[in-house]
This record gives C-alpha cells, sequence and structure tokens, in this order.
C-alpha cells in the first residue's frame, strides 16, 4: 500500500496506463502485460459526467480558487496503489468485494465527487532481473513468469473543502499512517472470515507503529512519574499549610490574650472616662451669654447699652479663646481665659454699672470652672492618651471579630 503523487503533465500517459489497452509494452519495464488476463481488469467507479480522466483532472484544477497562481510543478492528481496480500486465499469475487469496500472507504474519506477511477489489474507479470533474452525480449514465456500481486489504483483529485487543490494538506505525513491502519482495521471488520489474512501495513508502517506503541509506554510511564512528584509536592504543600494554620493560630491566641488585657485596662479606667464624658457635658452646657450695659465713655460706642452686634462680637471673642483652649496638640500656648477677659474688660468702659461688672465676675467665675477641666483634660492626656487607648481598643476589638471569623472559616474548611 503506497500513495503516488503526480502533476498534471504527468497524469496523460498514467490514466491511460490504467485501462491496460496500449499494445506497445516495453519489456525492459518492470512488468508486462499477460493479454489473456486483461478481461478481469474493471474499473470499479464509474462517474458518468461524459469526461475522460484528463479533463475531469483538468476541469478541477481549472475550478481551484488558487488556479490564476497555478505552477507546473503543483500536484493534481493522487493514487493509491493497494495490493492483495500474498497470504489471500479468497476467489476472484471475494478480491473483487474487497476491492469495492476499498473504494468506498477512499471515496467517503477523500469526498466521492473527488473520485477519478479505481481500476483493478490482475494481468501484470514481472518482467524478472537476469533472465536470458534474446532480441530485447524474454525467452521465458508469460505464463511462466511471476505474476504481480493483484491490486487496485484509486485516483482521486486531493481537493479541500474550499477548493483548493493541496496534496499537503489532504494527506499530510499523519495521513498516509492512519490510512493504512484505519483502511486495514476497516476491511477486517467488513471481512471477518479473512481477517487473519488482511495485513496491508509495510515494514516501515509496522515498525513505526511498534515505535508509537515503545513512545506512548513511555510516555504513560512518565505521565505517572510526574503524578506522583505532583502528589508528593502536594502532600509536602498541605503539610506546610497546615504549619501555618497553627501558627497563625497560635498567633491570634496571643493577640486574644493581648486584647483581654486592654480590656482589663479599659475597665479599670473606666471611672476615668466616665469623668471625661461628664466634663465634655459640662462644657456642652456653656451657653453663649448676651450683655446689656451702658455705652462706654470711648469714641464710637452710642450711649446707653451695648448693641447686638456688640455683644455677639464679644461673646464670639470669648468662644475663640475657648476653641483655641482645646487645641494643646501642637504645644502652643494659649493664653488664659483671665487674661482674655482681662483684655475684654480694657475694651469695656470702666464707668459700667456694678450690676454689669458683677455679672462678668459671674461669668469669669464660670469661665475658671471651665479652665479648670480643661487643665484635667490636658493632665488626663498626658497621663493616660484615652484617644489612643479608645481608638485601640475600637480597632483590637475590629481584628479581633475578623481573626475570629477567619479562623471559624478555616476550620470549618479543614473539617470539610
Amino acid at each position: 500500500m503506497n500513495l503516488q503523487n503526480n502533476k498534471l503533465n504527468e497524469i496523460g500517459h498514467m490514466l491511460a496506463h490504467d485501462k491496460h489497452t496500449n499494445p506497445n509494452v516495453d519489456p525492459e519495464k518492470e512488468s508486462v502485460i499477460d493479454r489473456e488476463m486483461t478481461k478481469l481488469n474493471q474499473n470499479l467507479f464509474e462517474r458518468n459526467d461524459g469526461l475522460t480522466d484528463k479533463e475531469f483532472v483538468e476541469k478541477a484544477v481549472k475550478e481551484s480558487p488558487t488556479f490564476a497562481h497555478w505552477k507546473s510543478n503543483y500536484n493534481a492528481l493522487s493514487t493509491w496503489c493497494i495490493q492483495i496480500p500474498k497470504e489471500f486465499s479468497g476467489s476472484y469475487e471475494e478480491k473483487n468485494e474487497i476491492f469495492k469496500e476499498m473504494v468506498n472507504f477512499t471515496a467517503d474519506r477523500y469526498g466521492r465527487d473527488n473520485i477519478v477511477s479505481a481500476w483493478t489489474h490482475f494481468d501484470e507479470v514481472r518482467n524478472r532481473e537476469g533472465i536470458e533474452k534474446e532480441n530485447g525480449k524474454s525467452l521465458i514465456p508469460l505464463k511462466e513468469r511471476e505474476h504481480c500481486q493483484d491490486h487496485i489504483h484509486i485516483r482521486y483529485v486531493p481537493r479541500t473543502s474550499d477548493g483548493r487543490i493541496s496534496t499537503k494538506e489532504v494527506t499530510p505525513r499523519k495521513e498516509l499512517r492512519d490510512f493504512q491502519r484505519e483502511m486495514q482495521q476497516h476491511l477486517r471488520e467488513k471481512f471477518p472470515q479473512h481477517a487473519h489474512e488482511l495485513n496491508f501495513l509495510n515494514g516501515a508502517t509496522k515498525d513505526k507503529s511498534k515505535d508509537l506503541a515503545r513512545q506512548a509506554q513511555l510516555n504513560h510511564e512518565k505521565n505517572l512519574e510526574e503524578k506522583e512528584q505532583l502528589k508528593q509536592e502536594l502532600e509536602r504543600e498541605q503539610r506546610r499549610n497546615e504549619r501555618a494554620l497553627d501558627k497563625k493560630e497560635k498567633s491570634i491566641e496571643e493577640k486574644q490574650i493581648k486584647v483581654n488585657k486592654n480590656i482589663e485596662i479599659l475597665n479599670k479606667n473606666r471611672e476615668v472616662i466616665d469623668q471625661i464624658r461628664e466634663t465634655a457635658e459640662r462644657i456642652k452646657d456653656i451657653r453663649i451669654v448676651y450683655f446689656e450695659m451702658p455705652a462706654p465713655i470711648e469714641k464710637g460706642f452710642h450711649k446707653g447699652f451695648y448693641t447686638r452686634e456688640q455683644v455677639e462680637e464679644l461673646t464670639k471673642e470669648i468662644n475663640k479663646a475657648r476653641e483655641q483652649t482645646r487645641s494643646m496638640e501642637q504645644g502652643r500656648e494659649v493664653k488664659s481665659f483671665d487674661e482674655r477677659l482681662e483684655q475684654a474688660s480694657k475694651r469695656a468702659n470702666e464707668n459700667v454699672k456694678d450690676k454689669t461688672i458683677d455679672r462678668l465676675r459671674e461669668e469669669n467665675e464660670r469661665l475658671k470652672t471651665f479652665e479648670k477641666d480643661h487643665n484635667f483634660c490636658i493632665w488626663l492626656d498626658k497621663n493616660y492618651n484615652v484617644k489612643e487607648i479608645k481608638k485601640e481598643y475600637e480597632r483590637q476589638e475590629k481584628e479581633h471579630e475578623k481573626e475570629l471569623t477567619h479562623t471559624h472559616t478555616r476550620t470549618y474548611d479543614r473539617d470539610r
């Protein structure tokens, strides 16, 4: 079983040879024709399209999308030559049945519309080398010579699905091996009574099959070795993950101990925190007070009482001083409220009535109380850093909840 590809200018004499009607046969060629046996030959694939075999191939080439770029060295015809094995013991009719099944198999594989012909040859005999010759002709009669194996030439146009003609795409190297194996398997299934006699694989193909089987075995062993290595690596990775999980759980326990200690510290300082809250509530109770007092002698003020705007301006200055006392984080020195009230009182008229002065003194006393609370807050910040303690407590509570959630999730996944 072998495949032959031919160019367009080579197919004429080859197609004519299939019918074995040419009486001029060169005796020096590999085989000659036994005319008595020629009647057994037949074409098992008739197209019935009115075209000769050569015209059919030429028409296919012209209809190819790449005909405009066609070159003379391009192959236009492929031929599978398949011999009946020597050990086959069937009759002529059985051989023809096998040949017909070969044609059907090839037509299904390469397209029935691409088949050119399928000629069987039962009449070829060998012109053996080294025999005695006279005038260029063998002295041994045809009937005494060794007959060639009965065979069939299945010729087809190697046409792709998009109409191009390409032997490289239709019959690549892999196709040569697959066609022979699949053809042999197909014929053995169709003719089980001769299955042990239908051996079409040549020695090279068998050797390649053995090499492929050996390579498949080596690949299988290699895959098993890789799987074992992968399994070992997964086990090592699992052990590393378990150790890392244990280490993380231990770290979580240590952090939990630290959180519990911080909670104890916060519980111990609960009284201080409550005192801070009370101080903050007292500060909120300090409201802006509006004063009505006689106008001072200084130029620019009206007689009678301070206007609402004047009192609001003075109140704004007091509130501004109060806000500045709260920003001790940058280390700025803030003047005491006594000094600011003294500056405010200097701006007032010395002739203000005693009632107004008494009311200002009452406000001064209230501000002194605020200053004491402010000093207490400063002392508290220096000694306890309550804001940081509170922030750290809230942060650790969140981390603790997150770690507990993560630990439960990992423990659940590991148990699964």
